[in-house]
């Protein structure tokens, strides 16, 4: 699933991005410049175009001036966007907006969740271990919300008293964000919130039932020094229930990507076992 816009609030208001695409159309274009005089300027090319019986003009410098500059604001609006956003000097230039944290990686841990307008005793709350997913780039993000298990609290009519009921996970309770707005906790610099409205699609057919809530994730200016990676937050549903959420970071969305590459290509871990192996 490809992931979605999302919107970055700092404490001087909402944050555009146009202050980085202007910069990076300057070098796209200057880029370009300097790509048309080198290529116009080099033998093996001036040769081939001679072998051709066509001019300069005609292969090299119409071409590459018209096309050189789109080519290359794609492919830095992409280096951008996937790795040269997460660093700081960039957003010390003029016009830029502020840094978006960078809060992607997987996060395991437990949500304690109550139904608020259920009659039925026997499915009223419980707890249940959970792992989130958040793929995050400069410009869009989704947040993969996982339930592993877990169980359920049921009151015992015969013995007066609450016991406790596996509840196993199922291939139903997995949720993806649909929107996220990301904005620091109030009078914080470095605390942010990330909330977000999520769909939980139940069934494989056309006629799936689709449930929808929204959630809240708390990061700590103490989880960016990496001196506490727990996570907080709450999460609220559109057919009455709510839970509260805690997490801690586990490893990169690149680790976590590599496992799964091991996992699906065996082939691929004798590879990377060998490599180490040699180094």
């Amino acid at each position: 699933m490809t992931l979605h816009p999302y919107t970055f609030s700092s404490n001087k208001g909402i944050q555009t991005r146009s202050g980085v695409y202007f910069y990076l159309a300057i070098v796209s274009v200057t880029l370009s410049s300097f790509l048309l005089d080198l290529l116009s300027h080099n033998s093996t090319v001036i040769e081939f175009v001679n072998r051709l019986n066509l001019s300069n003009d005609q292969l090299i410098r119409y071409p590459v001036s018209l096309s050189s500059p789109i080519l290359l604001f794609i492919f830095l609006n992409f280096i951008f966007n996937q790795f040269l956003w997460k660093l700081p000097a960039v957003y010390w230039l003029p016009l830029v907006s502020d840094q978006p944290p960078d809060i992607s990686g997987l996060y395991k841990g437990n949500v304690h969740w109550k139904r608020l307008n259920s009659s039925d005793p026997n499915n009223q709350e419980g707890e249940s271990d959970i792992k989130v997913l958040i793929e995050q780039t400069w410009s869009d993000l989704r947040v993969y919300f996982y339930v592993l298990g877990g169980v359920r609290i049921r009151y015992n009519q015969e013995t007066q008293a609450q016991e406790e009921i596996a509840n196993p996970h199922s291939k139903d309770n997995t949720s993806t964000s649909m929107m996220a707005f990301i904005k620091p906790l109030p009078g914080s610099v470095n605390s942010f919130v990330l909330s977000y409205a999520y769909e939980r699609r139940i069934g494989n057919s056309s006629q799936d039932e689709i449930q929808k809530g929204s959630s809240f994730l708390f990061f700590q200016d103490s989880f960016f020094t990496q001196k506490n990676l727990r996570v907080t937050g709450n999460y609220y549903t559109d057919y009455g229930v709510e839970g509260e959420i805690e997490l801690e970071y586990e490893k990169s969305i690149l680790d976590y990507k590599i496992e799964n590459w091991k996992e699906k290509y065996p082939i691929l871990k004798g590879l990377l076992g060998f490599w180490r192996n040699q180094t």
